[in-house]
């Protein structure tokens, strides 16, 4: 009996060590719309590092009420590109519900790459003049 109890205590420990264990439990309170101004987005949601790595790369288009969450455990500098695109894009970082940087209208051609200097935490694409109007400071809100 010490043993289970031994083991699944260190299954545990390991799961957190790893980041396995948030990746999990992050996922559950992940939020599925956003509303920037009066416009709300529909989100597609990326947090693990393949989902980051391939975010909306190789797709025809994104739809125009949609937008991309990019979530990250901790504040960072965090870099976009745009590899793979085929339609152009607004970006705008995030620390939590601030926005604190915004790129827009890179064209899908472009090989830059674009990083807020303020550190933030999510990240947010959308389609190419989705925001316009919106601005440095200005607050999103998430919902489930």
């Amino acid at each position: 009996m010490k043993r289970l109890l031994f083991f699944g205590l260190g299954c545990l420990v390991f799961l957190g060590v790893t980041g396995l264990g948030w990746q999990y439990f992050y996922r559950e309170g992940v939020p599925t719309q956003v509303s920037v101004g009066e416009q709300v987005y529909a989100l597609e949601v990326a947090t693990t590092d393949n989902e980051r790595a391939v975010g909306l790369g190789e797709r025809e288009s994104l739809c125009s009420e949609c937008a991309m969450l990019f979530l990250f455990e901790r504040p960072g500098a965090y870099a976009f590109w745009m590899k793979g695109m085929r339609f152009p894009l607004d970006i705008a970082w995030l620390r939590d519900d601030r926005i604190v940087h915004i790129e827009r209208r890179i064209p899908s051609d472009s090989t830059e790459t674009y990083q807020s200097p303020i550190p933030a935490n999510r990240v947010l694409e959308w389609n190419a003049g989705a925001l316009d109007g919106v601005e440095v400071g200005d607050r999103v809100r998430f919902t489930p």
